[in-house]
Formats: structure tokens, C-alpha cells, sequence
């Protein structure tokens, strides 16, 4: 998306999960924001370049950004490989997932407030290998201490992409689980069918 502000064109890719936490930080304390300093937090652009607006057009701005951090943090398309900081990112893949990678986002998406920096670390490896045109890919094996040091970088990361991964991953475990349960349900019965066939008629 472009904005206009001033006599600069600005274009904004989508917010990041620095300014998504900054925004939920002030919205939670209960503080007000100044539309300039809304422009500011969402844009990057220094609040002197912000001062040359006229009132009309920050009054304006902040309206469309409004509207921009709301579409910006719903749920879009898993985009399975993202160019991020120059290195190519593969989502991890459910059929090739180690179990520690498994369990860390069992028990980081149990958390009451989201660590959006650490899941998109766990979510999405470097890739070993990729191919844009066929979108196949391989990515590096995980490792909980190098995902952990990585986290701290991905704070430029689109919400957008760690919140549609994220839900793909809660989807995929619930109907793993619902399976699962199915299953075990299934094999009690049977197991009740094979007792009571076997089981030793009573004397009378």
C-alpha cells in the first residue's frame, strides 16, 4: 500500500510484529495515541517529516492506517516460503516436523499472550534448498537453541504471515488430535468386542 503524506509518496508492505506488539502495548495500557505518532509507529517516518503534513492530510493518513492495521492482521493465504532479511524461509512442513518442534508449538501456542517472534522462528526454517517456480523446498533440521536466537530478529516479520501460519498449525493439530481420538475410541471398542466374545461363560 502507498500513502501520501506531505510532498513524499511512502509504500508500506504490512505491519511487522515490532508494531503490532508496540500498538497492543499502548491499546492494553490504555494510553492515547496521537494520530502523528500513530503515522510515526506505523510508517517509520520521523516525526519531523510528519510535522510538514497539514492537518487535513494526518487526520486522513491515520484513518487509512487505521483501516490498513486491521487488514494487515487478519489472516491471509500461508504463504509457505518468504524472503525475509535476504534468506529464503520455508513453513514447517506437518510430515516432515521433529517432535521437539512439534512440542515447542504445542506449548508456545498454549500461552495465554503469544511470543509471535519465537513462533515465526519455530514455524519458519531457512531453507536448504528451494525451487520459486515448483514451490518445493527443504529446509535446515530444527534446533530449539538456534530457533530461539533467531527469534530476536524476526521482529520485522508480517503478522499477517505468522498469523495465517499459526492458524494452519492449530487446524492441523486439532483434527490430528480428533483422529487420534477417533481412533483410540475405536480400538476400545474392539477391544471390548474381542473381551466379551472370549470371556468364559459363567456356571450357572
Amino acid at each position: 500500500m502507498n500513502i501520501v503524506l506531505g510532498t513524499k509518496e511512502y509504500e508500506l508492505e504490512g505491519v511487522t510484529i515490532n508494531q503490532y506488539e508496540e500498538i497492543k502495548k499502548i491499546n492494553k495500557e490504555g494510553k492515547d495515541i496521537k494520530n502523528a505518532e500513530y503515522i510515526s509507529l506505523l510508517t517509520g517516518i520521523e516525526l519531523k517529516e510528519i510535522r510538514k503534513a497539514t492537518v487535513q492530510q494526518i487526520g486522513f493518513v491515520s484513518k487509512v492506517l487505521n483501516n490498513y492495521f486491521n487488514n494487515s492482521t487478519t489472516k491471509s493465504n500461508v504463504r509457505p516460503l518468504i524472503n525475509y532479511k535476504g534468506v529464503m524461509y520455508g513453513l514447517a512442513k506437518p510430515s516432515t516436523m521433529t517432535w521437539g518442534q512439534w512440542s515447542d508449538l504445542e506449548v508456545l501456542t498454549a500461552q495465554q499472550e503469544y511470543d509471535l517472534k519465537h513462533l515465526a522462528s519455530v514455524l519458519y526454517q531457512p531453507c536448504k534448498t528451494y525451487d520459486l517456480d515448483s514451490g518445493e523446498y527443504t529446509t535446515e533440521l530444527y534446533d530449539y537453541d538456534e530457533s530461539l536466537g533467531r527469534s530476536v530478529d524476526m521482529k520485522d516479520f508480517l503478522v499477517k504471515d505468522i498469523l495465517s501460519a499459526m492458524l494452519f498449525f492449530l487446524k492441523y493439530a486439532g483434527l490430528l488430535t480428533s483422529k487420534q481420538k477417533d481412533y483410540m475410541e475405536a480400538k476400545m471398542k474392539e477391544m471390548e468386542s474381542v473381551r466379551q466374545t472370549t470371556e468364559p461363560t459363567k456356571k450357572s
